[in-house]
């Protein structure tokens, strides 16, 4: 079993309720949060190959477990295994020591953003304290990087995105994720636990902001025995990341309390974009970005943008390599009860079970290789034998979605727009 990309599920709880989050509507039951037990033994499958690997830290909310992320860090600092970490949060709990924390370990750092602030307030809220946190991590020096989720609802405004991180000296990329219909972006979702990783639009949601209020922190206080208690929806104000007393280091710990989450403050499910939105959207954001960049020492990036170009200058056609590691069997996400699941967007579904850190089933890695845009999508289409190809999970339940553009046939506009 080679694992190149692991993702730990640091927590199942969020601080916020993103009207798309693929987790859907709440399951019953307790936030779990990740022991030093399951997150050792996680570690130790990807360490095995003595490759190099990466890890990447979500949730839920990665932030709320401070003392989660800093422990991560520790096992493989102490084992100088050849490994690289990321934290994919929503940025609202950030505050000075998280970002010393971040500088200390080397942690890349992956924010959810949606748009300006009014389409961040409607579609994950608290978009003031998001923007609080970028700049919280750009005063102190750490490069950060954002995911934005593309809907019908912002991708007339993925142009202004382009143009709010220009103002952040540290700003260092832009992802596009294509809407995934899974959770409540799908209609009638049912109730499941997964973040996206690399790209996950998890972990998100919010409260209004419009009177310009910071948010408060999430506030963890350790509770008796295994149990970790929320105290007024905050983080404890007497806790800093380097503080492990917030969970004793055991098997996954579980929460008792209902746990309390804002969400974004617009109306209804999310759509998808329509393929001539995204082909709009799109030329306005490209536009734009070279005029931002102009002004700039260091560019901003564009992810589709740099994976377009690396096949255009000789790569193999993704279609038929594998967009991603999970495409080549090589992702292992970690529930925090130590459930094992192919990639981040699957966590939950038993289709793409892998087992658990006890008795991982290596055959299960295999779960999403083969899942691919169709090839007659590819005939006669002007990127075609350079495509970066698509997200296989994104591939897998949008065949199912029922949204307008499908997230196959918008992947295809998505490069066709870019490459023009």
């Amino acid at each position: 079993m080679k694992i190149s990309y692991l993702i730990l599920g640091l927590t199942t709880g969020c601080n916020l309720r993103c009207r798309y989050c693929y987790r859907g509507e709440e399951a019953s039951g307790p936030v779990e949060v990740m022991g030093d037990g399951v997150m050792a033994k996680a570690l130790g499958l990807a360490s095995a190959s003595g490759e190099p690997f990466h890890v990447q830290l979500t949730g839920g909310e990665p932030t709320l477990v401070p003392h989660r992320i800093r422990r991560v860090a520790e096992i493989i600092r102490e084992n100088k295994w050849p490994a690289t970490i990321a934290v994919q949060t929503n940025g609202t709990l950030i505050d000075r020591s998280l970002a010393m924390l971040f500088r200390e370990y080397g942690i890349r750092v992956g924010l959810s953003l949606d748009g300006p602030v009014r389409i961040q307030e409607s579609v994950r809220g608290e978009a003031g304290a998001t923007l609080k946190g970028m700049a919280l991590l750009d005063a102190a020096g750490v490069d950060f990087r954002v995911t934005t989720v593309v809907t019908g609802e912002n991708v007339g405004h993925l142009d202004e995105t382009a143009l709010m991180l220009g103002a952040y000296k540290h700003a260092r990329g832009m992802a596009l994720d294509l809407l995934v219909q899974r959770g409540r972006a799908k209609r009638g979702g049912m109730p499941e636990f997964g973040c996206d990783s690399r790209q996950s639009p998890c972990g998100s949601g919010g409260n209004t902001v419009a009177n310009g209020r910071s948010p408060s922190p999430m506030e963890m206080e350790s509770g008796p025995g295994n149990q970790l208690s929320v105290v007024g929806g905050k983080r404890a104000s007497n806790a800093s990341p380097g503080q492990g007393r917030l969970l004793p280091a055991t098997e996954s710990s579980r929460e008792e309390k209902e746990f309390p989450a804002f969400g974004g403050q617009g109306d209804g499910p999310v759509a998808a974009a329509t393929p001539e939105e995204l082909a709009a959207g799109i030329g306005k954001l490209v536009k734009t970005l070279d005029k931002v960049n102009g002004l700039r020492k260091t560019p901003i990036r564009l992810r589709e943008q740099d994976l377009l170009r690396r096949k255009l200058n000789g790569s193999k056609n993704a279609c038929s390599e594998g967009y991603c590691n999970a495409a080549r069997g090589e992702i292992l996400c970690v529930h925090p009860g130590g459930k094992l699941y192919v990639c981040g967007q699957t966590v939950g579904d038993p289709e793409f079970s892998c087992g658990s850190v006890e008795a991982p089933t290596a055959s299960g890695l295999k779960g999403l290789m083969g899942k691919k845009i169709e090839p007659s999508n590819c005939k006669g289409c002007i990127v075609e034998g350079f495509c970066p190809g698509e997200c296989p999970s994104r591939v897998h339940y949008n065949r199912r979605g029922q949204n307008s553009g499908g997230g196959r046939d918008l992947a295809c506009i998505m490069y066709r727009a870019l490459f023009r």
